[in-house]
């Protein structure tokens, strides 16, 4: 019998919550702006403009693993390097264009 794979998303950032910062910062290493704004180290990639238009294409290596995204893409992958690979997904959402936006980390769930 075959398991069943869902998708959880776990919120990171809710710019809706009145107390939440305008980012998160995960391991010194990846920030995650409100507005979908990316900063891996000290290099910046823009996000998606009222969440529909650009967002960076990002394929930037990094000491202690790999950044991906598709130009246009809301998701952002996270290779770790070292014995212990991870692939960490987060994804950015934009509700009434200008007015919310949130990070989540997407997790995969076996049912």
């Amino acid at each position: 019998m075959s398991k069943k794979v869902t998708w959880v998303r776990l919120p990171l950032l809710e710019s809706w919550d009145e107390k939440a910062s305008d980012r998160v910062t995960i391991d010194n290493t990846l920030t995650l702006f409100v507005g979908g704004g990316v900063m891996i180290h000290n290099r910046w990639f823009r996000g998606k403009l009222l969440g529909l238009f650009g967002g960076d294409e990002i394929d930037f290596p990094f000491p202690g693993g790999h950044a991906y995204r598709k130009k246009g893409s809301s998701r952002l992958i996270i290779r770790t390097a070292g014995p212990d690979r991870l692939t960490l997904v987060y994804e950015h959402h934009a509700f009434a264009r200008l007015l919310w936006d949130a990070w989540y980390q997407v997790v995969p769930r076996i049912d």
